[in-house]
């Protein structure tokens, strides 16, 4: 009986033993395959160890979001002020006929309407002009505040439908009072307007630097005609026009 118990201890420790190798060599042949199943690297290549690769991945995606974030500019976009034409009481383009309605030395009423701006933003508004008469258009001698005659014009369209401004500002060169005042609805005049040396005399420009608080911006102002020869007679006037920048 004895002898009987022995040998069934000597044959469950063969199994067991068996039992270990069997698991040893499924092991095995599992990493191998596991081995094979990945792509070898190129020549030359070596591959970094797991933990590197995820700290460069780290790094990289560190480096990219403190990296400043930098915002394209769209380019600068020339616009052209309206003329106020008496005859029709309305605003118009700067080519339409001004019915001889002004005379050299007058101050023409210009307005200007800029859109799609962001709220907030500061903006350079140059307004450019033509000194020069020519055969078909009156010249410009300086830019001037709007004129204080009439106040129809402020209340046609595209105007803000309003007299009184949101800020105003006096021109370079002329006098102080209201009538020699820049009017501008949808923001404010965040510092002096400057007058741009030029070396072309035929050609003016007045820079001005304005703060956003609405989407669109109307600037009213005015336009001396020159007194000069060719002035005369002349029934249409050069175009004012704007170049605004962020």
């Amino acid at each position: 009986m004895r002898r009987a118990c022995l040998n069934c201890l000597s044959f469950a420790a063969a199994a067991a033993r068996a039992g270990i190798w069997a698991i040893s060599l499924i092991a095995v042949l599992a990493f191998v395959a596991v081995s094979l199943s990945r792509p070898a690297p190129k020549s030359g290549q070596q591959v970094p160890p797991a933990s590197t690769q995820d700290e460069a991945g780290d790094l990289a995606a560190l480096e990219q979001n403190s990296a400043p974030q930098t915002e394209s500019l769209p380019p600068p976009s020339a616009l052209s002020a309206l003329v106020w034409d008496k005859s029709n009481a309305a605003w118009s383009t700067p080519g339409s006929r001004l019915a001889a309605a002004y005379r050299p030395g007058d101050t023409v009423p210009l307005l200007l309407t800029i859109d799609s701006l962001t709220v907030g933003r500061y903006y350079t508004v140059t307004l450019e002009y033509s000194a020069c008469p020519t055969d078909s258009a009156a010249a410009i001698d300086s830019l001037a505040g709007f004129p204080e005659a009439d106040a129809k014009p402020l209340l046609a369209p595209p105007t803000a439908g309003r007299i009184r401004p949101d800020s105003a500002m006096a021109v370079p060169g002329t006098a102080t009072e209201p009538s020699s005042e820049l009017r501008l609805w949808g923001g404010v005049f965040s510092d002096a307007a400057r007058v741009l040396p030029g070396e072309n005399p035929c050609r003016g420009a007045l820079a001005l630097k304005l703060l956003v608080q609405h989407e669109e911006l109307v600037l009213a102002f005015g336009g001396r005609l020159a007194n000069a020869p060719g002035n005369e007679g002349t029934s249409t006037l050069a175009p004012v026009q704007a170049v605004v920048q962020d």
